[in-house]
């Protein structure tokens, strides 16, 4: 199978297990010889992020996410060294762990933050369509009933009916 196909417990909905097929080639985490940790750069995922919200990264918030993130990953891969299970990993493999888990916590929140300033039009349906539940379901009045808008419409008394009209001349066979 190759790089046909790649499953991890870490994917874009959360935990669980998450198959890809013809995944997208990801940089991996590397050990120097002198000990050093070479990380390579992630700022492709963190300039989508912004682009779906119709936002450019500036170079300045770019260069700050690019400091930042090795710190995070270094101390991400200082705790799981102390984890059991983890710290019988070799280098590397922790290390790339550590890569993945803090790729996915920065853009869990940036998703978040970006959702909540700057939302999508999909974010704007979602609200609208919770704002409009709320309505429905708090309506005042005595004879009103209750309940989600597909089954309200259901009790509407609306019916459909077709009638066709043939000629007599058509009956008799055209004559």
């Amino acid at each position: 199978m190759g790089d046909k196909v790649d499953w991890g417990i870490v994917g874009p909905t959360g935990l669980g297990f998450h198959l890809t097929i013809n995944p997208r080639k990801k940089p991996k985490a590397t050990t120097t010889v002198s000990g050093q940790a070479d990380i390579p750069d992630n700022d492709i995922a963190v300039r989508d992020l912004y682009m779906q919200h119709g936002l450019t990264l500036g170079d300045k918030e770019l260069r700050a996410l690019k400091q930042s993130r090795p710190q995070g990953i270094q101390a991400i891969n200082t705790m799981l060294g102390h984890v059991p299970g983890f710290a019988d990993l070799t280098k590397d493999q922790r290390l790339n762990f550590a890569m993945k888990a803090a790729d996915a916590l920065l853009e869990k929140s940036l998703e978040a933050k970006l959702s909540r300033d700057y939302p999508t039009a999909l974010n704007e349906a979602d609200e609208a369509e919770q704002r409009l539940q709320m309505i429905f379901e708090h309506m005042p009045g005595s004879g009103v009933k209750k309940g989600p808008p597909p089954s309200l419409l259901q009790s509407v008394p609306v019916g459909v009916s077709l009638t066709v009209h043939f000629s007599a001349k058509w009956l008799d066979g055209g004559k």
